[in-house]
């Protein structure tokens, strides 16, 4: 055990320092200072479990280094050394956790035992309250709700928690080499990094490793999830340096809640799934989660858009080089069966959009048996080559398709628009006929005609009403209503323009030849 003595009389300070007994109960004196502030500054360095100070000093007194020590190191006991006379301080010093008092004159026995008996009930005191808040923990995790008078439970009431996991990497293949993993090793590791910290905590075994709990209390001035990506790294680079492994840190988002604490330990698994991505000794908090999730998903957009091109212009040698960069990235990542089924399946459903857009549902349901069909492959290997001959397969049908469905789409739209041109005809009525998208088809209408849907409409109309002014000798209006026109004016209008006189002068010009 650490101590630190705090003294304004250096006389006593050093000769409590230089006692033989330290050693025997196994202590060392790490610091000496002269007042609250010099003591305050040196425990970031010299790192105490013990501070033993005088209430009456000069520029800081003990109390207001209580306050200060309690607010920055919850975990650092306190003895106060004071005179008889000073009861009001010792009330107050209660109410601030103190541990034990000394009177003065100092007796160094009476320092010793004071010592030796906080060293061994905060030892006993720690394993009592490690237990109760493990189970108060698994009773949350569980989706219970431990009573509201239970002392252990109201320490979480009213403060932002953070749920962390430090977890032994590969730890099943270090089982299987014999290297043996201490979990109670790597919590006093844990504790030792935390000791310092302005956070309350509580730790608990899991099967690969420790939990960990942070307690922000709502007067702390220091943000909980910046000070726990610190500890995270703290813990990381100290298990590297003296544990014998290396461990990974998954760090929850806060909440508010101990009854969200059950969400928050779901959200730690996520993260540390990640580790197969990231690789071992990794902090993966909530909020990177997020943001490895957004560029994955921007990298997996722009993966589709490429395959997309590469299916509509048939190209196959691009489609080979594609899914080869496709099969290495996998690889490198170490991806697991669920995670490449999903890609491919990704990759799947754009072609089968594709095909969708410029081919029939028959196609389609051809590529959505292939896309079931490839959840079945166990290897990375095999599992590629099939997804290499669907791909395959719908870029050589969009080439194949290309070279023979503008010919035959434009065949089936004037036989439509022949049927159906004296009714309500639309685009969109004719792309649900033909089982195409409808953009797909006006854009191949127009790439093919140089004109829109409605155009060919409308110039099939006006070629029909000319048979109809030809032959039967009835009016232009008459003709506009038989060839499907609701508007004798916009039919007039568009005639002339299509066929340089009006319908009227057209069927004169017929009447006097």
């Amino acid at each position: 055990m650490r101590i630190m003595i705090v003294d304004d009389e250096m006389l006593i300070r050093e000769s409590l320092a230089k006692l033989q007994s330290w050693s025997e109960i196994g202590c060392e004196i790490v610091a000496l200072a002269g007042n609250g502030a010099e003591a305050l500054e040196s425990i970031a360095s010299t790192k105490p479990d013990v501070i033993i100070t005088d209430i009456r000093m000069p520029v800081m007194d003990g109390l207001q280094l209580a306050e200060r020590v309690r607010e920055l190191y919850p975990s650092i006991s306190l003895i106060f050394v004071t005179a008889y006379g000073d009861f009001e301080y010792a009330r107050h010093a209660i109410k601030l956790g103190v541990a034990d008092f000394i009177t003065k004159p100092v007796q160094t026995e009476e320092v010793i035992l004071a010592v030796d008996l906080l060293k061994q009930g905060v030892r006993h005191l720690n394993e009592e309250r490690r237990i109760h808040q493990e189970r108060c923990l698994g009773m949350l995790f569980a989706g219970g709700k431990p009573k509201p008078e239970d002392p252990v439970y109201a320490e979480l009431l009213g403060s932002e928690l953070i749920l962390m996991s430090v977890e032994v990497d590969n730890i099943e293949m270090l089982h299987h080499t014999g290297k043996p993993v201490s979990m109670l090793a790597l919590r006093e590791l844990v504790c030792c990094m935390l000791k310092y910290d302005p956070f309350p905590y509580w730790t608990y075994l899991e099967p690969k490793g420790i939990g960990l709990l942070l307690i922000a209390r709502a007067s702390s001035t220091v943000d909980c999830k910046i000070a726990a990506v610190r500890i995270a790294r703290d813990i990381v680079a100290a298990a590297e340096e003296s544990f014998g492994h290396t461990v990974s840190v998954g760090i929850s988002d806060r909440v508010s809640s101990p009854e969200e604490l059950r969400n928050a330990k779901e959200e730690v698994r996520e993260c540390l799934d990640y580790r197969m991505l990231l690789g071992k000794g990794s902090v993966v908090s909530s909020e990177a989660i997020s943001f490895l999730e957004r560029k994955r998903n921007e990298v997996e957009a722009e993966s589709m858009r490429e395959l997309s091109v590469m299916i509509r212009q048939g190209d196959l040698a691009a489609l080979k080089v594609f899914l080869r960069s496709v099969y290495r990235e996998m690889l490198s990542k170490g991806l697991n069966k669920s995670q490449v089924q999903r890609y491919a399946s990704m990759l799947v459903s754009e072609a089968n959009s594709v095909l969708e857009e410029c081919m029939s549902a028959k196609g389609k349901e051809t590529l959505e048996t292939m896309h079931k069909s490839l959840l079945s492959y166990d290897t990375l290997r095999d599992l590629m080559g099939y997804l290499e001959q669907i791909l395959t397969q719908a870029a050589q049908s969009c080439r194949m398709g290309e070279q023979h469905a503008a010919a035959r789409v434009l065949r089936e739209v004037q036989d439509y628009i022949g049927s159906h041109y004296q009714g309500e005809i639309t685009l969109t009525s004719l792309a649900q006929h033909l089982h195409m998208n409808h953009s797909y088809l006006s854009r191949l209408i127009k790439k093919e005609t140089g004109r829109n849907f409605r155009d060919l409409l409308w110039e099939f109309r006006i070629e029909e009403s000319k048979e109809l002014l030809k032959r039967s000798g009835m009016r232009a209006y008459e003709a506009a209503y038989q060839v499907g026109f609701k508007d004798p004016a916009h039919y007039s209008q568009l005639f002339k323009k299509t066929v340089g006189i009006t319908p009227t002068e057209y069927r004169d010009s017929l009447a006097v030849k």
